[in-house]
């Protein structure tokens, strides 16, 4: 971490096994938050590098990591097919929420508190938070980036399919080839 308005030597996140995925800020501006291959996320002290907690419950590489809005949960989601929630204050999984059938790729939380994951396995699921109940929305593709709109029940996906370098899979590419796909969500639909 480096401290760009007083540059010097940066503090190192020492801790994770395995490559680290990606990292952010917390909303306090004193943590980061990481998440790796290990299977773990972590948070950490910005400041000094001190690791104050570190996720673990997946059994899979945590692919990607926000925290919600209020700053209070995390939200992960693994190659291990699930979606998981956590307390930032005592690093304890609040909920795990399942349905993915390949790996989860991104995730995003909605105004209304509703958890939107994309996933390999060319879905959305849209958690209601209140009732552990999820609608799933098809895509042609992988889900790579979902975005919530500005109503609580809209979420934005991006999916689409890249050149494969085996060749394998050659005429469902050739189909599809460079071509994007921006979908709008609406969560009530099942």
């Amino acid at each position: 971490v480096w401290d760009l308005v007083s540059p010097g030597a940066p503090v190192v996140l020492k801790g994770h096994d395995d490559s680290v995925l990606g990292a952010l800020f917390i909303a306090d501006g004193m943590s980061v938050l990481t998440w790796s291959n290990d299977k773990t996320a972590r948070i950490w002290d910005a400041a000094t590098g001190a690791e104050r907690r570190a996720l673990r419950g997946h059994t899979e590489p945590v692919r990607t990591a926000i925290l919600s809005a209020d700053g209070k949960r995390v939200i992960t989601g693994s190659d291990d097919k699930t979606v998981r929630v956590w307390d930032v204050a005592s690093g304890k999984v609040i909920q795990v929420l399942e349905g993915h059938t390949d790996q989860v790729l991104c995730v995003t939380e909605a105004s209304d508190g509703s958890i939107a994951a994309g996933s390999s396995d060319n879905t959305v699921r849209i958690w209601d938070m209140e009732t552990g109940e999820a609608s799933v929305v098809s895509l042609p593709a992988t889900c790579w980036h979902l975005v919530p709109g500005k109503s609580g029940d809209l979420f934005y996906a991006v999916s689409f399919r890249v050149e494969p370098q085996d060749y394998v899979d050659y005429h469902e590419w050739a189909m599809s080839y460079k071509k994007e796909y921006a979908f709008e969500i609406d969560a009530a639909q099942k």
